[in-house]
């Protein structure tokens, strides 16, 4: 298809844990990835492969996505060219396989490409979060073949898609959700309400969380795969928000929705495993959403510290600057490793949900302080809408709250926590 699915092919191939001494160069690292010799990879050191792909992620972002951020922004809404151009580049089916025309790329390499383009515009950011690690994820691993041959090539080429789980009183305590779907004969009739659906402007599949048997309580939850042309189902319009402008986050209305049995996905009433595992895995993409954003910010502002003169030396050069700057550069660093290291974890199969909720936590919390440290050294102009640093600020605060708030993330690390020192 391109050059950016080319490189694709080879990812999941490609043995990416390993272990190399002090002495070993960049090249013979790579080559002894390449030819799987080696053991255990450093975190920041990818394949050829990943690291390519990085590389043409972070052009196209800047190039083709950074001269409309704005535009997008004060309109609330993609770019049709935008949104096309991320399909012609396989980043809308990243991980699906390519005999189902996606790109056949690994976990981590999602992660990479979200990073990328969160350092220049988040909310293309969480568009390609939400469909690669969230819908295309569950239906890959939780799809009957029937599903998978229908949808998953829509997702891979031209459908932008939606999870709805959140409802008006079930934010943090997603069990208690409301909506439910009745057996009529063969059918479910859906009815209740979503909000805070992301992607959901744009989406022609909604991953729907609805109860279909209450009594059972969460138990009873099921996943739906609904169509956005199915009867009975409204998006409203998008939410007029403080950042992500230009995400489409709609409220969703289901009046007797009707759909068939076989719209079920995964298995009946365990919706609410679906919920609790597949949003750890998007929590690690949210990770990477922030540590893109912090350093984007961070990138555009640096610059201008160096060149800013003040009392006849550039501001950078003051020794209460660089302690400053030198903090926040290790903050992000560490934070990006916390969301590599929970990648690699998702990747290879291993228990992640800690480490998921730490890089979740950490990621949104230093983004949080980067954006605060640059407007300050920014100074007034850091406060205009003249640069982009203001919307950094208004982006990063969303990062505290969606995919499980600061509390829940604690709440998380500390209950496995609990486990571990009591076994």
């Amino acid at each position: 298809m391109n050059n950016l699915l080319k490189i694709c092919k080879k990812v999941n191939q490609t043995p990416v844990r390993h272990f190399f001494g002090a002495t070993t160069n960049l090249q013979q690292i790579r080559e002894n990835i390449e030819s799987g010799t080696s053991g255990h990879l450093p975190l920041t050191i990818l394949s050829e492969d990943e690291l390519a792909m990085k590389e043409t992620v972070a052009r196209l972002a800047r190039e083709q996505i950074n001269p409309h951020v704005r535009d997008m922004e004060k309109e609330g809404k993609f770019k049709q060219s935008i949104v096309d151009m991320l399909f012609e580049n396989g980043l809308m089916g990243i991980e699906i396989s390519t005999d189902l025309g996606g790109a056949g790329c690994n976990f981590m390499t999602t992660i990479l490409c979200i990073e990328e383009i969160a350092k220049v515009d988040p909310s293309i950011a969480v568009m390609v979060d939400i469909q690669n690690t969230l819908v295309n994820n569950v239906i890959k691993k939780l799809g009957t073949e029937e599903q998978k041959k229908k949808y998953l090539p829509q997702l891979a080429t031209n459908m932008c898609s939606s999870f709805a789980l959140t409802e008006p009183s079930s934010g943090s305590d997603a069990f208690a959700l409301k909506t439910t779907a009745k057996k009529d004969g063969s059918d479910f009739l859906i009815n209740g309400s979503k909000m805070w659906i992301s992607n959901s402007d744009l989406a022609g599949l909604f991953l729907v969380m609805a109860n279909a048997d209450p009594s059972s309580g969460y138990k009873g939850i099921t996943c739906f795969l609904i169509e956005r042309d199915t009867p009975g189902l409204t998006v409203a319009i998008p939410e007029k928000k403080l950042g992500l402008c230009a995400s489409g986050t709609c409220m969703l209305t289901f009046d007797n929705v009707r759909v068939p049995e076989s719209a079920i996905l995964g298995e009946y009433g365990k919706g609410y495993k679906i919920a609790a595992g597949f949003l750890n895995e998007g929590r690690v993409g949210i990770g990477a959403q922030m540590v893109g954003l912090a350093q984007g910010c961070f990138d555009a502002t640096i610059p201008y510290t160096l060149e800013r003169t003040q009392f006849g030396k550039s501001i950078f050069n003051f020794q209460g600057m660089q302690h400053q700057i030198a903090q926040i550069a290790t903050q992000i660093e560490s934070a990006r490793l916390l969301v590599y290291n929970a990648a690699r974890l998702v990747e290879n199969g291993h228990p992640f949900i800690k480490e998921a909720a730490m890089a979740k936590w950490y990621s949104a919390d230093v983004a949080q302080q980067t954006c605060v440290k640059c407007i300050d050294w920014m100074g007034g102009v850091g406060f205009s809408k003249d640069f982009i640093q203001e919307k950094f600020y208004r982006d990063v605060k969303i990062g505290s709250i969606y995919e499980g708030t600061y509390n829940m993330q604690l709440n998380t690390i500390a209950k496995h926590l609990a486990k571990e020192y009591q076994n």
